[in-house]
């Protein structure tokens, strides 16, 4: 962990030329990639971390529980709404985000945190998790990946490579 950490300070999570090579005796692929030993690992295809943030009071929210017990509440008064999706992509085109968000809201009022300063990127990125934590009730951790996935810089940018 100690290592994550100091990558994410000096900037090699964010910046693909902060990243020391190594460049060690060269190796080169069936696919023509050349790899270099000695220096660990290095995608060839860099993305940076997303470094946008839950506004304050979110990271208390998940870590006392909050959150997960209000989605859990949400789904056990939906539960006959939410079963009738087929499947993980039939929830995701159907489901009614909007709802959700506007409970929420109302939900986190009671603990004195609002939302009136939190930016377009950081609302969705909220959403996107309510819907996953949502979707995990209904199909388990299928569920929750497949509606993280769908948004996740590192997924979607290697998705468009191997094509």
């Amino acid at each position: 962990m100690d290592e994550i950490w100091e990558r994410y300070q000096n900037g090699e999570a964010m910046y693909a030329d902060s990243n020391k090579i190594q460049k060690g005796e060269a190796f080169a692929t069936t696919c023509g990639d050349t790899l270099y030993g000695g220096g660990g690992i290095m995608p060839n295809v860099f993305v940076p971390i997303d470094t946008s943030s839950y506004p304050m009071g979110i990271d208390r929210l998940v870590a006392n529980g909050s959150f997960n017990n209000f989605v859990y509440l949400y789904y056990l008064r939906n539960r006959n709404q939410i079963d009738k999706y087929t499947s993980v992509a039939d929830y995701l085109r159907k489901f009614d985000k909007d709802q959700l968000w506007k409970e929420f809201i109302g939900y986190i009022g009671k603990d004195a945190i609002h939302l009136d300063s939190i930016n377009g990127q950081q609302k969705d990125r909220l959403q996107t998790r309510l819907e996953a934590s949502l979707s995990k009730f209904r199909w388990r951790n299928n569920g929750l990946y497949e509606v993280l996935n769908k948004e996740d810089n590192v997924i979607t940018r290697a998705q468009s490579q191997m094509k």
